[in-house]
């Protein structure tokens, strides 16, 4: 079983959307919603059913960063969202991967209190209480 027309148009749609809040996706869609990136040669990414928490987080994040003094603010891309192979992540949580970015890493350390750690890596909580786990060649990310 591989996408619907329906899942198919609601991933074209979240990606539209979050483009026109200038955030991009780093990969195409998996070939079905039960197929775990890992799977996939090069990966996959989807987006839909990205929680609402997710999509007005990730919109104010892209404000704030905006007027940061680094240079273009935070490009904003997500590496993992609702595809299928992730233990945290699914359809309506309010959870995604960020790559990280010279931006993006200068609001969250700024502006982030260190906060324990997950899996032995930091984690930081920013004052609108989304967390930010450094998990190495991602921000794993997750809104209030």
């Amino acid at each position: 079983g591989g996408n619907s027309p329906q899942q198919i148009q609601q991933e074209f749609q979240m990606r539209q959307q979050l483009s026109q809040m200038g955030i991009s996706v780093n990969k195409s869609m998996c070939p079905s919603p039960t197929t775990p990136y890992q799977q996939v040669s090069g990966g996959c990414t989807n987006v839909a059913g990205t929680h609402q928490k997710v999509i007005t987080g990730l919109g104010n994040l892209n404000n704030n960063c905006s007027s940061l003094p680094v240079q273009g603010g935070c490009n904003l891309t997500i590496t993992g969202g609702t595809e299928a192979g992730h233990q945290t992540h699914c359809v309506g949580c309010a959870t995604v991967d960020l790559s990280k970015d010279a931006g993006l890493n200068t609001y969250v350390l700024n502006n982030g209190t260190q906060s324990g750690t997950v899996g032995g890596f930091p984690q930081y909580t920013l004052p609108d209480g989304s967390t930010y786990v450094d998990e190495g060649n991602h921000w794993h990310v997750t809104f209030p």
